[in-house]
């Protein structure tokens, strides 16, 4: 193809962008370069070549086949209208086998009611396939074919009622009636033939019937568009019967009714003839069989609601909600809470009676209202008029979803529009109403309340203790706040858009269609321009379906409405801020009231001009904060659950309201009774149910706390350090308002105390203080909670086991976990003298305390960062007591036992014990395992670690300990560490028995490192022979095979990044121990005496003995090997890497001495046991040749020299390659030598 454009001068290649969204790259490109081949002159010459001749191309285009292809088209079409039958049936006949649907349960756990979740989605899975099915089969057909179909539909619901097939044969009726909703006159045949037979005599159908057929109604007009308003008179009669029915099944269709009328009728949405996919070419009208779908030319059809039907929108909304809001008025008398208790009047009802309040009614009318917000809210605006300012003409309050919405309300009556604009405050102003009255009976407790006998709100309390209602209240406030359009969780529909657009894709058809089309291009042969291949021509690309687009840009318009809910509150906020708005702000919610007088007063919520929107949203977040403190579990859990999700768009109101929670923790509310919906803790902790208990407190604190864990709310309590004083403060004094709860709530209470410090703890970080009162600030937490820890009373130092009598030491633990966290390297400088030396003593203090407790693990985490943050340009005056505690043997003995134990010490008889911690230790013992060293990429090589318990951490905190110390008393410690080391290392058996094998290898990596970074030159070797090389002579037999592993990794971490010459005395040692101990062929024994098969006087323990030395010459080997890789210099990198400052760095690493040694010494003492009979050996033996032989490889690829017969690498592989020929030795030891060279090619 760029051959044929380089070659036709007259075509050019033109980029313009159209008005549709669409990038157009060059111009009738393909006609331009298929034109060779649909020239007369091209076709003059093949008509005349022969029909055999593989240049013949039979399907060109003449008007013959033109006439071919429309006949093909209208056989289709005729074939079709059979099919589309004959599919119905299969549909009616999947329908009438249909069972009990399916349905998750209403708990929490959201698990099925019947079965289990899989079957839920299964049959989730099976609605959303028939829908689309059916979608796409009415959105293709011709006016007969529909018109057929229709009627075959309208006489199988007619005929039949099938109640567990009525949503999926709501689909049917929707699909139905969708495909020609445009059509603004009764030549919808789809509601013509279906709205009058769902409709028909319903008051005279039975329950079962009537729920069928409002069930399909509610399907049918769901996207009927105009025919709704056509037929509005039937449907609202429908309303009507169903909304009136006393059956709560009746009652629950007449609210999908409602709910999906309204949808219809307000919100924007696509016809589905605008699936169906066009195969036509827009320049000659030509069908293109596999044309991928486009917008240009073939815009989508949208349905968008008129004058009159935004009149009949508000009618509804006026009808089954504002009217039953002020109905309200005339009830009075006791409340009626027996959910028995049949339903004789609606609240809908013109009227009502007055001498009894019915809560069934209630209950009704709040449904109701939520029903209609689902369906009407997307045009339920905000107040308009307050937003009237000269600014809003530079369109900086412009919202694309709300400009839209008044637009189209512009086009109802002047009444519509300004009920329109007023009725979503006047919801919001009813919501708060009822969440004040709920608070108002739950602000005190029950034996409170019961002494009120005779007065109003004696009755009153019997509201709130009905928990639908409260729910239903919740609810309806979750969708004022967050919603602004019909579509809920549209932003999920775009996960399933993606997984449609994935399946669209046939990899290996596309590679195969890809080849094939580049050989017919270099032919020449480009076929028929009639049709376009797959994944070629000019719309070249994957060949999207024309339903695929639709949906796209349906998932863009429910996304500018998810949008919406979050700008518009952000719109009047920065109204309100820019002061454009009334300055006649007030507080809607009052938990000072009672429901007689709110009712009596209920026509002051309609009238709006005395609040602004954002008044009824606070109101609304305190209501939902006085729910999140109810009585009632379920009805706490729901409020607390649209906090949640309402804080995304209001989260500015979370950071005025955390400081009246941080109160109710710790009782100082006693003159905030009420104050943004939550009761007075401290006044609760006065009052006593019938059973002498603070249960009311305990649940306040329950709904408190969950509203504390709120992202939003941790996100406030860490945004400056004030906030973070006063959370500090809080947790650490809960205990004490834990200890006031009955004994059964005490355990929950530490559980809802650990959900408001697990988001604090696992979102930390830390903030830079930059003014003289964050200083301050910083130095009061530090002093704050060092007084703690140090105040030394009794009842923190003893030893308490029963979280439900003794939650001090937890208390404790907090608190020390604070302090590791808060101290920073400021804390440490010259004028914070004494908090440093408090800092350092409280430190030495717990470790020693509190040894083997978890205490004892945030100590050493605490002890790890001040000792990092010491060794980081503080001069050691500042950590004078460090240094004098690091030359005491008491000191360095604490260390390693705080090393040691990782969880409670278990000294009984036998072992065994309950859990080693409650809930919420071991994430604080994690962070504080985090904070004993600063991380450290070890070890650099493509060879990791051996052993998965040694911990590099702590070598780390050995080495900055030594190094602490200095030149003059690094020797000291370093011996009194490795001390304590050999005693661990012969520990006898026990739970911590591996700890203490493993603590002695990470002491070793800590101790040698650190020397090797101190001394140099002769004084290493005094280091070697005086301090570390005894301690390994005493250690190494001592210790298991199993902990091998670790003392691996101790050398590695110990020698890594050091000059070769420095623990060359190792290198020496370990070669030495090997010669000295390493089992030999001996060629000279005589091979037919099978006692000479084992090596006499070597038993199990040698061999152990000798693995162990070849596991440690195979750590010396990695990282001599790891030297050489770096050529003569440390690494760019070693600085970033490690916080060494070795005063090696800068020299050259000479590693001949240590390879002469390995080759004259270590190299022939392998080859000579390359037959041993230890297979563990064998396995060390391969590894350490294959070690020697890639460093000598290496260096010959480096160097370019030839290798010569003499070298290493020959010397090897010739021994490895003779294994099975050598003469003089047992057969046994030629078995082994031929298993050790595979290990070591592998």
């Amino acid at each position: 193809p760029i051959g044929s454009l380089t070659a036709d001068s007259s075509t050019t290649i033109n980029i313009k962008a159209s008005a549709n969204g669409f990038t157009h790259l060059g111009e009738n490109l393909i006609e331009s370069v298929s034109k060779i081949v649909t020239s007369d002159e091209y076709l003059s010459v093949m008509s005349k070549l022969p029909e055999t001749s593989i240049l013949s191309q039979p399907n060109m285009l003449t008007e013959e086949t033109e006439g071919m292809m429309e006949l093909l088209f209208e056989e289709a079409n005729s074939a079709m209208a059979d099919w589309v039958l004959g599919f119905l049936d299969r549909i009616y006949d999947l329908f009438r086998a249909a069972g009990e649907r399916e349905k998750s349960g209403k708990t929490a756990s959201g698990v099925a009611s019947r079965h289990s979740s899989s079957d839920v989605q299964q049959a989730r899975n099976f609605s959303r396939i028939i829908k689309e099915c059916l979608w796409q089969i009415f959105s293709s057909m011709n006016d007969v074919i529909y018109g057929q179909a229709v009627q075959s539909v309208s006489r199988f619901i007619s005929e039949e009622t099938l109640p567990w097939a009525a949503k999926d044969t709501a689909y049917l009726c929707q699909a139905a009636c969708a495909a020609r909703c445009c059509e603004t006159s009764l030549a919808n045949k789809g509601a013509q033939a279906l709205f009058p037979v769902l409709t028909d005599k319903l008051e005279h159908q039975s329950n079962k019937t009537l729920i069928y057929r409002i069930r399909c109604l509610s399907g049918a007009v769901r996207r009927a568009g105009k025919a709704v308003y056509i037929y509005r008179d039937a449907i609202a009669k429908a309303l009507s019967i169903a909304l009136e029915s006393n059956d709560k099944h009746v009652l629950k269709m007449g609210c999908k009714l409602l709910r999906h009328t309204l949808a219809s009728q307000s919100d924007s949405y696509p016809v589905i003839t605008a699936y169906a996919p066009c195969s036509r070419n827009i320049k000659n009208q030509r069908f293109v069989l596999g044309k991928s779908a486009e917008l240009m030319g073939n815009e989508i059809k949208w349905h968008s609601p008129d004058g009159e039907q935004v009149d009949f929108v508000y009618k509804l909304l006026q009808t089954y909600v504002m009217q039953p809001i002020a109905a309200l008025k005339k009830y009075g008398g006791e409340l009626n809470t027996d959910p028995n208790v049949v339903e004789e009047k609606p609240v809908i009802n013109d009227k009502p009676s007055s001498s009894q309040f019915d809560a069934s009614n209630l209950r009704r009318c709040l449904r109701i209202i939520r029903y209609a917000l689902r369906g009407g809210s997307g045009m339920l605006l905000d107040m308009h008029d307050e937003l009237n300012t000269n600014r809003k003409e530079e369109g900086i309050y412009t919202i694309p979803h709300e400009e839209a919405v008044k637009y189209l309300l512009n086009n109802g009556s002047q009444e519509s529009r300004d009920g329109m604009n007023r009725m979503r405050k006047q919801i919001c102003a009813f919501v708060v109403l009822m969440t004040s009255i709920i608070a108002s009976e739950t602000i005190d407790s029950e034996t409170d309340k019961s002494t009120l006998m005779g007065s109003p709100q004696n009755y009153l309390l019997r509201i709130s203790s009905d928990s639908k209602i409260c729910k239903e209240v919740s609810e309806i406030a979750m969708l004022l706040l967050t919603r602004r359009g019909a579509q809920f969780r549209c932003q999920e529909g775009k996960t399933i858009w993606n997984a449609q657009k994935q399946l669209v894709c046939d990899f290996t058809l596309s590679a195969q269609t890809d080849h094939m089309s580049a050989i017919m291009q270099r032919a020449g042969l480009f076929g028929n321009p009639q049709f376009v291949s797959y994944k070629d021509g000019e719309d070249a690309g994957k060949t999207i379906p024309r339903r695929l687009v639709v949906t796209r840009i349906h998932l863009f318009y429910e996304s500018l409405q998810r949008n919406s809910s979050f700008e518009t509150p952000r719109m009047l906020r920065r109204a309100q801020n820019d002061n454009k708005v009334a300055t006649n702000r007030r507080k809607l919610f009052n938990a000072d009231t009672n429901m007689k007088s709110e009712f009596k007063e209920i026509d002051k919520i309609f009238d709006t001009s005395r609040f602004c929107s954002l008044d009824g949203y606070e109101g609304i977040m305190d209501g939902l904060f006085s729910l999140s403190c109810h009585t009632n579990t379920q009805v706490r859990a729901a409020g607390i659950g649209v906090v949640d999700y309402g804080v995304t768009r209001f989260g500015w109101l979370v950071r005025s309201r955390v400081p009246r929670l941080l109160a109710a923790l710790t009782l100082t509310d006693n003159e905030m009774k009420g104050v943004y919906g939550i009761p007075s803790c401290f006044q609760l902790s006065k009052q006593f149910d019938s059973q002498g208990k603070r249960r009311r407190m305990a649940e306040v604190m329950k709904g408190v706390c969950s509203l504390l864990s709120v992202n939003r709310s941790v996100k406030e309590m860490m945004g400056s350090e004030k906030s973070r004083l006063s959370f500090v403060q809080t947790l650490c004094e809960i205990d004490a308002v834990i200890s006031q709860l009955p004994t059964e709530e005490m355990q929950k209470m530490f559980h809802y105390y650990q959900s408001v410090f697990n988001p604090f703890r696992s979102k930390y970080y830390s903030l830079h203080r930059t003014t003289k009162r964050e200083i301050i600030t910083h130095e009061q937490i530090l002093s704050y909670l060092l007084n703690l820890l140090t105040q030394g009373d009794e009842e923190g130092n003893s030893e308490m086991k029963d979280d439900s009598t003794a939650p001090h030491w937890r208390r404790r633990l907090v608190v020390a976990w604070f302090l590791t966290c808060f101290t920073d390297a400021d804390d440490l400088r010259a004028n914070h003298d004494c908090l440093s030396t408090q800092l350092w003593n409280l430190c030495f203090q717990l470790l020693e305390d509190e040894v083997g407790q978890p205490l004892q693990r945030i100590a050493l985490g605490l002890f790890g960062r001040l000792l990092s943050l010491s060794s980081h340009g503080l001069p050691d005056e500042y950590c004078s007591l460090l240094i004098r505690n690091l030359s005491r043997e008491d000191f360095c003995k604490l260390m390693t036992k705080a090393l040691v134990y990782d969880h409670r010490e278990d000294s009984s008889v036998g072992g065994g014990h309950d859990a080693q911690w409650s809930a919420g230790v071991e994430d604080l013992i994690r962070d504080a395992g985090r904070n004993v060293a600063p991380r450290l990429l070890f070890p650099f090589t493509r060879t990791g670690q051996s052993s998965g318990v040694f911990k590099v951490t702590h070598a780390q905190l050995v080495e900055l300990m030594v190094c602490k110390a200095g030149l003059h008393g690094s020797e000291k410690t370093s011996k009194f560490l490795l001390d304590d080391a050999k005693i661990l290392a012969s520990a006898p058996p026990s739970e911590d028995q591996r700890n203490q094998h493993v603590t002695s290898a990470e002491i070793f990596a800590g101790v040698s490192r650190s020397l090797l970074q101190l001394f140099a030159g002769k004084q290493v070797n005094q280091i070697w022979k005086n301090i570390l090389l005894p301690f390994l002579e005493e250690v190494i037999p001592k210790i298991p095979i199993s902990i091998a592993g670790s003392f691996f990794d101790a050398f590695r971490y110990g020698i890594q990044y050091s000059d070769s010459q420095s623990f060359l005395a190792l290198t020496k040692w370990v070669v030495e121990s090997i010669e000295s101990s390493m089992w030999q062929s001996n060629g000279e024994r005589n091979v037919d005496d099978p006692s000479n098969e084992n090596d006499a006087g070597v038993g199990s323990e040698g061999f152990t003995l000798q693995s162990k030395y070849l596991y440690l010459a195979s750590a010396l080997l990695v990282e001599l090997d790891s030297y050489h890789k770096s050529r003569d210099i440390h690494p760019w990198y070693l600085g970033k890497l490690s916080d060494s400052q070795s005063s090696h760095t800068e020299q050259n690493i000479d590693t001949s001495e240590s390879w002469i040694l390995i080759k004259e010494k270590l190299l022939p003492r392998l080859l000579s046991s390359v037959g041993h009979p230890y297979e563990n050996c064998r396995d060390h033996i391969s590894g350490c040749l294959f070690r020697i032989y890639s460093y000598k490889k290496r260096q010959e690829l480096q160097t370019g020299k030839k290798m010569k017969s003499f070298d290493v690498t020959n010397t090897i592989i010739k021994r490895l390659a003779s294994a099975g020929k050598s003469e003089g030795v047992s057969l046994k030891e030629r078995y082994n030598s031929l298993i050790t060279a595979p290990k070591f090619i592998s």
